[in-house]
């Protein structure tokens, strides 16, 4: 997978027509499933383009224990965590797949950050002067759209074992607040 030219060879069949269009270079982007340790979560980042598929490992991790694996609490939260990157590449991918225990909240969370910084970035950073940007990404004309982000967002395995996707809301006391 050539990622130095990503422009070349880019089809956009199924996307939007016109400048928009030409951003998608990646077929999909899948995120997931997160292994969680407890001080580090480990998520996989598989990008598919031209046929080929190249993965790395995504790594946050803490000097002491901040998980606890056997939670699906923090299953989830390390799964949000995880997803955090592939946000970016809305503009950039017909498909961005997340594997991992998400909410309903959650989803709709991450598919409204979706397109937030899917239209910060093409405002933003092609709009905008940018003496990094080359080829095709230059040269992009301001349009209104309703939609910003090119890519589809799926969820796969939302729902696994030991996980019932229902949010639990802190404890409420009269004699506790938060700054």
């Amino acid at each position: 997978m050539n990622l130095e030219e990503p422009f070349a060879g880019n089809s956009d069949a199924g996307q939007p027509r016109g400048a928009h269009a030409r951003l998608v270079v990646f077929d999909e982007l899948r995120v997931g499933p997160v292994r969680l340790e407890k001080s580090r979560l480990l998520a996989p980042y598989t990008v598919v383009a031209n046929g080929q598929e190249q993965s790395k490992e995504l790594i946050y991790s803490y000097g002491e224990a901040v998980f606890d694996p056997n939670l699906p609490e923090y299953r989830n939260l390390a799964s949000v965590m995880a997803a955090q990157l592939a946000l970016n590449y809305g503009l950039f991918c017909r498909r961005i797949v997340l594997d991992g225990p998400f909410t309903a909240a959650d989803q709709r969370f991450l598919g409204s950050m979706l397109e937030n910084t899917s239209r910060e970035i093409y405002v933003k950073k092609l709009l905008q002067p940018n003496p990094f940007l080359r080829g095709a990404a230059t040269g992009l004309t301001a349009e209104k759209r309703q939609r910003y982000t090119n890519a589809r967002l799926v969820f796969r395995n939302s729902r696994p074992e030991g996980f019932d996707g229902r949010e639990k809301p802190w404890a409420n006391s009269p004699d506790s607040y938060c700054v």
